[in-house]
């Protein structure tokens, strides 16, 4: 499980596990709240990690959604969406950071 997190993440989760457990359990009461199935968050949550220009939240919502049974072409069309709301530069930047994980295997 903490093998598939970020190095910061993992060694904070590691020297304070209670915090990392009560985290894990917030995370799955938030996905639990509402309607929304797990592959439509994960790509809500794409869209935010964008946005907030986090290569890393972008890596891991790829990584998430792809698990989630999202497409290659579903995960590009966020981008794509973000070109009018975020512009070229950063839309060129997080399809770069979506093609990473997209292409690593």
């Amino acid at each position: 499980m903490l093998t598939d997190l970020p190095p910061n993440f993992r060694t904070i989760v590691e020297e304070y596990p209670e915090i990392g457990k009560l985290y894990k359990e917030l995370s799955n009461a938030c996905y639990e709240a509402g309607p929304i199935d797990k592959k439509t968050a994960h790509l809500i949550k794409l869209g935010m990690s964008m946005a907030a220009q986090s290569e890393g939240g972008t890596h891991a919502q790829v990584r998430r959604a792809k698990d989630a049974g999202a497409t290659t072409e579903e995960i590009q069309h966020v981008a794509i969406l973000a070109l009018t709301t975020l512009g070229w530069p950063l839309m060129g930047a997080v399809w770069s950071w979506i093609n990473d994980v997209v292409f690593e295997d």
